[in-house]
């Protein structure tokens, strides 16, 4: 037989999105993060889910909006007929006063205590542990083995394998008897890792909130027997948070420039975009210039640009610049000529009263 469930985690529910542009762009996605569980309870019923499993961090912090509480309670009792394991993670610890003692989350979702639970579930049975407190560097797998071998055993932790967050070793999970250890707290899925019979998951985060979370996000289906586990990862997210890099060299006007940018843009109109601008421009950019002919939900512009310089005319002056640039010119070969140019780039900024700009 085998065990079919949806595995989430990191939703960070409410998250404040302070890297945006206005404040009305990060109320935009905090409603898209509430949806984005309403996706995730539809999948589990869609696929008939034997559970839906919530690694920790649902929650951003201990403020959490009304609107917010509601919404999640509405869509968790929308699926009755599926049990949801739920762990709390290091942003928000099952601790006295947090919303996971004071609220009432339905007869069929099981928010697993600070302690090691166990959960009977029939066929299989269901492990897990929340984080008590923000900070928790003990490993809650030391010692642990499972107590029914033979059944399917799945387990929920919000963990850092080898980190500081209630860290575990791969020793740790191998000698567990787990069938399937459902993680969270890393935010980029991870696919299969296999540690003996058990394997191991981070589903990544459902939807990206920031340029270190870039590319598609989205949940896990695994389908978990003894003999194996198959896994399906399953994007949701609304938009993607992407980082192009764009040469600005030979480029000799704002035109010829964004066309280069939105060429490198190869994700949709309703992403989000980091543009780092390298190499040697011919004119004085202004991010503004470039953002106004961008159509994007939102983009910003980092500028990583050297000024082009016509070095002859500079080992022609009459100057200290002249001098040095004109020794320099002369012990340049083909081997090291980047090397040349970088040195003479960094003697100009400094020789300029200017703070060096590394390359």
């Amino acid at each position: 037989m085998a065990v079919t469930i949806i595995h989430c985690a990191d939703l960070h529910f409410d998250s404040p999105f302070s890297g945006l542009d206005s404040i009305a762009k990060a109320e935009i996605r905090r409603e898209e993060l509430r949806q984005v569980f309403g996706k995730i309870t539809g999948l589990a019923a869609s696929k008939q889910a034997d559970a839906l499993v919530i690694c920790g961090d649902l929650f951003d912090q201990q403020t959490v909006s009304a609107q917010t509480l509601r919404y999640i309670k509405e869509k968790l009792d929308s699926i009755p007929q599926i049990p949801v394991f739920l762990c709390a993670g290091n942003h928000d610890p099952n601790m006295p006063g947090s919303y996971y003692r004071i609220l009432d989350w339905g007869k069929h979702v099981h928010i697993f205590t600070p302690q090691m639970e166990r959960v009977d579930c029939g066929s299989f049975d269901v492990y897990g542990a929340s984080f008590g407190a923000r900070t928790e560097p003990e490993s809650k797998l030391t010692g642990f083995r499972v107590k029914n071998p033979d059944k399917i055993n799945i387990m929920a932790l919000h963990a850092d394998m080898g980190g500081e967050y209630q860290p575990f070793s791969r020793q740790e999970a191998e000698e567990s008897g787990l069938d399937y250890l459902a993680l969270g707290h890393i935010h980029q899925y991870s696919g299969a890792m296999q540690f003996g019979n058990t394997v191991c998951v981070y589903p990544g985060c459902p939807e990206g909130r920031g340029f270190d979370e870039l590319g598609e996000k989205g949940v896990v289906q695994a389908v978990i027997s003894k003999e194996k586990t198959e896994l399906e990862f399953i994007p949701l997210c609304k938009r993607m948070y992407h980082e192009v890099a764009v040469d600005v060299s030979g480029a000799g006007n704002y035109e010829t420039l964004c066309g280069r940018i939105l060429l490198a843009m190869d994700g949709s109109a309703d992403d989000l975009y980091k543009i780092i601008l390298k190499g040697e421009a011919e004119f004085s950019i202004s991010p503004s210039v470039i953002l106004e002919n961008l159509h994007c939900f939102m983009a910003k512009v980092k500028d990583q640009t050297s000024a082009k310089v016509d070095w002859e005319s500079v080992k022609n002056e009459f100057s200290l610049k002249g001098l040095f640039v004109k020794k320099l010119l002369n012990q340049q070969t083909e081997e090291n000529a980047a090397l040349i140019k970088q040195a003479m780039t960094f003697a100009m900024q400094a020789l300029a009263g200017e703070k060096v700009k590394l390359l």
